[in-house]
């Protein structure tokens, strides 16, 4: 996870730094060396590694005291299988409260654990109800990040899972309900893992 953070910490250096790199990198590597010579990129990737080096522990979790469940919007096909936004966030909210009893969920928190679904029914032509759904669901925490070069506060992704799923259309509210609530588990483990009571 700790790999996924600074992935997103380096794409943000690089969409506000690459104007300003080369100066910051000639600091730590010679620009008229052999390696800027055959790549003319050379100068940010030693810069963008001395930041990988940097330590970090991995633990974004660690002191997360509350957050907030918000449900994007499902699809009309995803509402007419029973997954309202009602029901996703029941389901959420009582996985969370069953894996993490400590953790409080509060509706005016600015870290958010969203959960986003896309369903769609795949009609059979032999008949006129659907006999199939695809779908994709995914469970993300964003939380609120300060950049590190520039100081500046921003919302970022910084724990997520997702997955596709396919079956019956009878059986599409239990297995993305299900497929949530094992979102949720993975989330928790994750939370226990960064050190929280």
């Amino acid at each position: 996870m700790g790999s996924r953070l600074m992935r997103l910490l380096l794409v943000l250096l690089i969409t506000s730094q690459v104007v300003t790199a080369a100066p910051a990198a000639e600091k730590i590597m010679d620009p008229n060396g052999p390696a800027a010579a055959s790549d003319p990129n050379a100068a940010i990737k030693e810069l963008l590694l001395a930041i990988a080096k940097k330590k970090h522990d991995g633990k974004i979790l660690a002191d997360l005291p509350f957050l907030n469940i918000v449900v994007e919007k499902p699809s009309q096909d995803a509402q007419e299988a029973g997954l309202t936004e009602s029901v996703l966030k029941s389901t959420a909210l009582a996985a969370l409260r069953t894996k993490i009893p400590n953790l409080r969920v509060d509706d005016s928190c600015v870290a958010g654990l969203v959960v986003t679904l896309n369903l769609h029914q795949v009609k059979d032509a032999s008949t006129v109800s659907s006999s199939m759904f695809v779908s994709s669901i995914a469970l993300e925490l964003l939380l609120g990040v300060t950049i590190e070069h520039n100081g500046r506060f921003t919302g970022a992704s910084v724990w997520r899972r997702d997955s596709l799923a396919t079956g019956n259309s009878q059986s599409a509210r239990h297995t993305i309900t299900r497929r949530l609530e094992d979102f949720v588990t993975e989330f928790a483990g994750k939370y226990y893992e960064d050190g929280n009571p």
